[in-house]
């Protein structure tokens, strides 16, 4: 494809847009790593696979939404149904499903929003009581979230739903990469942080949550940290890595191979 301007083409577009008004963009240059540009890193998926990963998906909604719209798991505080309580919680679950398909459809189109709609998806499942948005981007525990999929998932399903999630939980894991040298950087994490009551040390893993839920709530400014998290905030570059935003589609993924889970937690009277 290329751009016509009054009739004639303009030559020189490229990757990663073939649009002028894209010239208007916010940077992504905080993102770093290789663009999966459409058609260069095709996945090797067949027919058979796609329609049983379809299958999967939409089996696994109906389940999800036949708890969620289940009027008897909404009492009100005299044990009637509380329509307003349920109205929050499907709202919630419109929110998730809004944000991540906001993630993959703007794939290699603008990363900033994409990460901000991840972060959104994220804190709309701690609201919900699904995990904390500092557990759902500590290393870690996504990696095992992967490998609890990896096990779980029927092949022709994990060949599909996969490799998308799996980028990144590897994104997370180069989060660490952007702190750079300095007075609390060690080998093995960030050392000697100004603690309330002394100096704290945190592994990669709690360093790369903290980092990333300090530029979550960057929404609500940088300012009135603790010296901590300022700490933590200004040894870190800023720079991320591309395909970050896709740890929302692990979680998603992770919550259709579950669905049951809702049930328990589901807001009470």
């Amino acid at each position: 494809m290329g751009i016509w301007s009054f009739a004639d083409l303009a030559p020189g577009a490229t990757w990663p847009s073939n649009q002028l008004i894209d010239a208007l963009k916010i940077s992504n240059e905080r993102f770093t790593g290789t663009h999966l540009r459409s058609g260069k890193y095709r996945p090797d998926l067949t027919g058979s696979q796609l329609h049983a990963f379809l299958t999967w998906w939409t089996a696994r909604m109906n389940q999800l939404l036949a708890i969620v719209t289940d009027p008897a798991r909404f009492p009100g505080e005299t044990g009637t149904y509380d329509p307003g309580r349920h109205w929050q919680y499907l709202a919630s679950i419109e929110r998730i499903l809004r944000d991540v398909s906001e993630v993959m459809l703007a794939t290699e189109q603008n990363e900033t929003a994409r990460l901000r709609a991840a972060y959104d998806a994220l804190y709309a499942m701690e609201g919900m009581g699904l995990r904390k948005f500092g557990v759902a981007v500590t290393p870690g525990k996504a990696s095992k979230a992967l490998d609890w999929l990896s096990q779980k998932l029927p092949p022709d399903v994990a060949a599909v739903a996969l490799p998308a999630c799996r980028r990144g939980v590897e994104a997370l894991a180069q989060v660490k990469e952007g702190f750079a040298p300095g007075r609390y950087v060690g080998s093995d994490g960030l050392v000697g942080l100004p603690g309330k009551n002394g100096s704290v040390d945190r592994s990669w893993d709690t360093a790369t949550a903290a980092y990333l839920s300090l530029d979550r709530n960057g929404l609500h400014s940088y300012m009135n940290h603790t010296p901590e998290e300022k700490a933590v905030l200004l040894s870190h570059t800023g720079h991320l890595p591309r395909g970050l935003a896709n740890i929302a589609l692990l979680w998603l993924v992770r919550l259709l191979a579950d669905p049951e889970q809702l049930k328990f937690l589901l807001p009470s009277a």
